[in-house]
C-alpha cells in the first residue's frame, strides 16, 4: 500500500522535507517505488501490470540464478537450482505480491555473477559492475547497504597472500557501490541533519524486533508491547520530533529493550526466522489446499 502511494507521486516522498510524504520516503528508497511508478505510467495504473512486470523479473532471476550456479558448479547443479526456483512457492508468490524482494533479487544476483567474474578473469569493469548492482539492489532493500561489511573482509581474506590485489578487488567494488547509496545518504544527511540511509530498519528494531522480545519474555502480544514503547518514544522526544530524532531515539530505546529481554531476543529471532521462510508464498500454498490459514500470533 505505501509503495502505491508513493510511486502515485514520488515528487511528494522524495523532494525535501516540506513534501507531504517526505517520511514516506525516507523510509522507502526510490528504487522499488520507481520501478512501481514506470510500470503504472506505462500501462495507465492499476495492479495487475506491475504483477506482469513482476513475474517477468522473477523470470530473469531464475535465468540469473541458472548463470551464477552454472559459472560455480556447472550445468548439472544449474540446471537443478532453476528447477527448483521455478517450483519454489515463495518465488512464485512472491511476484504476485507489491514487495521489493521480487525486484531486489535479480540486481543481487546479477553483481554476484559479476563479482565471479571479477575474481575469475581478473576483469575490473565486472567488479565495478558487481558493486553497482549491489548498490542498487540497497536503493531497493536497505539491507543490502550492510552486504559490503561481509564481503570486503572476503575478498582482502581471499587475497591474503597478495594484499595489493585485494585492496584493489575491493576499491574496485566500492568504487561502483560507494557512489550510488552515498548520493542517496548525502540527500539525507541534507534534508534531515543526520547522515541515514533508510528509517526503516531503526523503526522495524523498535517495533517489531524489540516488541517482539519483550512479548516472547513476558508472555505479551507483540502489539500491547508495540503501544508500551510507542509511548516510551514519544515520552522522551515529544509529539513532533523530526524524522531523524525519531530515527536516532527509536534505535537508541530498542538496544535498550533487547539488552534487558535476551532470552526473549533468542526466543522471537528463532520464531522470526520461522515466519519469514513460511511466508508469503508457503502460506498461499497452505491456503490453495486448505483454504485458510491462520498464523499464530506474534
Amino acid at each position: 500500500r505505501e509503495y502505491f502511494a508513493i510511486s502515485d507521486d514520488l515528487g511528494a516522498a522524495y523532494a525535501g522535507p516540506r513534501s507531504p510524504r517526505f517520511e514516506e520516503g525516507l523510509r522507502r528508497p526510490p528504487g522499488y517505488p520507481a520501478f512501481v511508478a514506470a510500470v503504472r505510467a506505462v500501462s495507465g495504473g492499476g495492479t495487475p501490470p506491475v504483477v506482469l512486470a513482476q513475474i517477468a523479473v522473477s523470470l530473469l532471476t531464475i535465468v540469473l540464478a541458472w548463470t551464477l550456479a552454472r559459472r560455480l558448479f556447472g550445468s548439472r547443479a544449474a540446471l537443478i537450482t532453476a528447477w527448483i526456483m521455478a517450483v519454489d512457492p515463495v518465488h512464485i508468490s512472491s511476484a504476485g505480491h507489491i514487495m521489493s524482494e521480487t525486484l531486489f533479487s535479480p540486481f543481487l544476483l546479477g553483481g554476484t555473477i559479476l563479482l565471479h567474474r571479477a575474481q575469475a578473469d581478473r576483469d575490473r569493469s565486472a567488479a565495478v559492475g558487481s558493486g553497482a548492482c549491489w548498490g542498487i539492489a540497497a536503493m531497493i532493500r536497505p539491507i543490502a547497504l550492510y552486504l559490503p561489511l561481509i564481503l570486503i573482509p572476503l575478498l582482502l581474506l581471499r587475497h591474503r597472500r597478495n594484499v595489493r590485489l585485494g585492496c584493489v578487488s575491493a576499491s574496485l567494488f566500492l568504487f561502483g557501490f560507494s557512489p550510488i547509496v552515498g548520493s542517496w545518504i548525502l540527500r539525507n544527511t541534507l534534508t534531515t541533519g543526520t547522515p541515514l540511509f533508510s528509517t526503516l530498519q531503526n523503526g522495524s528494531l523498535l517495533y517489531y524486533k524489540a516488541a517482539g522480545a519483550v512479548a516472547a519474555e513476558e508472555g505479551t502480544h507483540y502489539k500491547e508491547v508495540q503501544g508500551v514503547l510507542r509511548k516510551e518514544l514519544v515520552r522522551r522526544i515529544g509529539p513532533s520530533p523530526s524524522p531523524a530524532e525519531r530515527n536516532r531515539e527509536s534505535a537508541v530505546l530498542a538496544w535498550e529493550v533487547l539488552r534487558g529481554h535476551p532470552r526473549g531476543w533468542i526466543l522471537s529471532s528463532a520464531k522470526g526466522a520461522y515466519v519469514m521462510i513460511r511466508t508469503p508464498g508457503h502460506l498461499d500454498l497452505l491456503k490453495l489446499f486448505f483454504g485458510r490459514y491462520d498464523p499464530p500470533d506474534q
